[in-house]
């Protein structure tokens, strides 16, 4: 149940739609329940031999947020719904309560004076060819917006990601039969062969013309969206604990002036992933080399972790499974980590799925957001 104050709601959100957009509504909330919001949609949830109209109504105002799916119908319960939840944001004036347009088509002058949310309605077809067929380069936006609206983007501590990983052209004009290092490494077609492939071209499929298509661990996840369920994972988690969540606050600015991000690097959290081909690819192994780790080897507060281009073996998943399970006492630190001080950068060369990812991030992320010393690096109690 969302609580505010002395008001409590039964929903985080209400769906309003049109029928014909259902399953987008439906997209919607199976994504929000995922990320603990609990919502009302009305395919499943309206009682039989009810009026559907006073139900609603009463529905609306258990509810502190209403999300509006426009996609150019106009629609009279739409129009219903949104007066009724304005009347009742209107009677709870100290609670924040907000109408949140997603823009599916076209657009809505009434609805122009809030903030809205129009992934959808920019990418060319994606309106037409459903939510089954959103990428990623859509989903991740759509969802993040809708996330931060409902969470109050400003209640979020922003955690600086940067993500150093090729493209699928710079892969693919990367020379695959040079040593990296010289003298020392192996080349990228070695690499391959060694991973159970025959050649640095199989690789190509994991990446794409941006580098948030790069799929690590040879999954269908990009990296945005392993990056969002690790997040998602570990919010929980601090939300368990009544602690502060966090959002991730990209540093893209790094790819046209790295200079501009140095200040993150230095000093405080600063997640910085990377991709284990970046270092066979000319250019961002110098990026790294020159632009990056000089600046976070000082950094306590960093984490720095190397993620791989495979999947881990079955085998190796039921052993790990299995020492969680036997050896909990022993290991539950490594996978849920409990109090540390931090002293030095957090380096992981050798990442293989997202658990393996979560757990170094939990423990920064966590330390950084329980109050503890002046410059929150001990991870001591929880908040009462």
């Amino acid at each position: 149940m969302a609580v505010q104050g002395a008001v409590e709601f039964e929903y985080d959100a209400f769906i309003s739609y049109v029928r014909k957009d259902e399953a987008w509504a439906t997209f919607l909330a199976v994504e929000l329940a995922r990320r603990d919001f609990k919502v009302f949609v009305d395919t499943d949830r309206l009682v039989a031999g009810t009026e559907w109209a006073d139900q609603l109504d009463e529905e609306l105002k258990r509810s502190r947020h209403i999300i509006l799916l426009w996609s150019q119908t106009e629609s009279d319960w739409v129009t219903h719904e949104k007066a009724v939840f304005e009347a009742e944001r209107r009677s709870t004036p100290e609670v924040a309560r907000h109408v949140i347009p997603v823009l599916l088509e076209g657009d809505y002058k009434p609805l122009r004076r809030y903030e809205r949310i129009d992934a959808v309605r920019k990418a060319a077809g994606a309106y037409a060819a459903g939510p089954s067929a959103l990428g990623p380069e859509v989903r991740r936006p759509l969802l993040d917006k809708l996330v931060a609206s409902l969470r109050h983007r400003d209640a979020a501590r922003p955690v600086p990601l940067l993500v150093i990983a090729p493209t699928r052209a710079e892969l693919a004009a990367t020379d695959p039969h040079v040593q990296v290092p010289p003298q020392v490494g192996e080349t990228l077609n070695q690499l391959a062969v060694r991973l159970g492939l025959e050649s640095r071209e199989d690789l190509l499929p994991y990446y794409g013309s941006e580098r948030e298509d790069w799929r690590p661990f040879r999954g269908e996840a990009t990296i945005g969206d392993v990056l969002d369920g690790v997040k998602e994972d570990i919010n929980r988690r601090l939300k368990q604990s009544r602690l502060e969540q966090f959002r991730w606050e990209p540093l893209d600015t790094f790819w046209d002036d790295p200079g501009q991000i140095s200040g993150h690097l230095v000093d405080g959290l600063v997640v910085i992933v990377v991709d284990l081909l970046a270092l066979y690819q000319d250019g961002l192994a110098y990026k790294l080399a020159n632009d990056v780790m000089p600046q976070v080897r000082q950094n306590r507060r960093a984490v720095v972790t190397v993620l791989s281009p495979f999947g881990l073996p079955a085998d190796a998943l039921m052993l790990r499974e299995s020492i969680r399970n036997r050896a909990r006492e022993i290991f539950t630190g490594v996978y849920d980590p409990p109090t540390i001080v931090l002293t030095t950068p957090s380096c992981h060369p050798s990442v293989g799925d997202e658990m393996d990812l979560r757990a170094p991030l939990l423990r920064r992320i966590g330390a950084e957001l329980v109050p503890g010393e002046p410059d929150g690096s001990t991870f001591t109690r929880t908040r009462t």
